[in-house]
């Protein structure tokens, strides 16, 4: 009787008979599916800002404050901010004497992030509303021989123009400027002589520059 050899690894099964898949790999989802969600970002930015405005008063205002922000993944990256801010002139010259004028205001703006042109930068156009209070005060000297101070109500609504960087996992920075509509307008004079000193504009214009870290 002759044994027949079988070659390496060979294996005939019965005619027909469908041969044996390998195993499929696991399933994959792309970033962001429903089975897979993106990591939650950090939605919470506390800082401080710088700002600086003109047409307010004679002079430029300079000033700042800290701010707050929530972020929410509305599919444009919506940003809402409240800050507070304190801003003065220092001394300006006007006419016949100087004066020097002081704000101070709340402020809540709304952003919508619709360009990234890289994914550490945002450009955002924002709509902004702030109120609070503005002070003229004038000095002795000159032909001005009795200074007297005056405050008045201040309120105005903004479009504005933000662009923000992450330069890091938790750190944002970002510069946002553009017209400002004041609501009060309001006109600051010598009285003895009279004199105008300033008159608030239609239209005032603002800067920011912020830095603040994320949670």
């Amino acid at each position: 009787m002759r044994g027949g050899r079988r070659g390496p690894g060979a294996h005939h099964g019965p005619p027909g008979a469908p041969a044996a898949r390998p195993p499929s790999p696991a399933a994959r989802f792309p970033l962001g599916s429903p089975q897979q969600p993106l990591p939650e970002a950090r939605r919470w930015t506390l800082g401080l800002h710088a700002s600086a405005a003109s047409g307010v008063t004679p002079g430029a205002l300079l000033g700042g404050g800290p701010f707050i922000e929530l972020r929410a993944d509305a599919g444009l990256g919506v940003s809402l901010r409240g800050a507070v801010e304190l801003a003065a002139t220092g001394v300006v010259d006007v006419g016949p004497g100087a004066a020097r004028f002081t704000r101070g205001i709340g402020r809540l703006d709304a952003c919508a992030d619709l360009l990234r042109p890289a994914r550490w930068l945002a450009l955002a156009p924002c709509v902004g509303a702030e109120g609070g209070f503005l002070r003229g005060a004038g000095l002795v000297g000159g032909t001005i021989a009795e200074a007297k101070q005056a405050t008045v109500p201040w309120a105005s609504l903004g479009l504005l123009a933000r662009a923000t960087a992450s330069p890091g996992a938790r750190v944002r920075v970002d510069l946002q400027g553009g017209p400002q509509l004041p609501l009060v307008r309001r006109s600051f004079v010598f009285e003895r002589p009279a004199q105008l000193i300033h008159e608030v504009p239609a239209v005032t214009w603002t800067l920011r520059a912020g830095a603040g870290l994320s949670f």
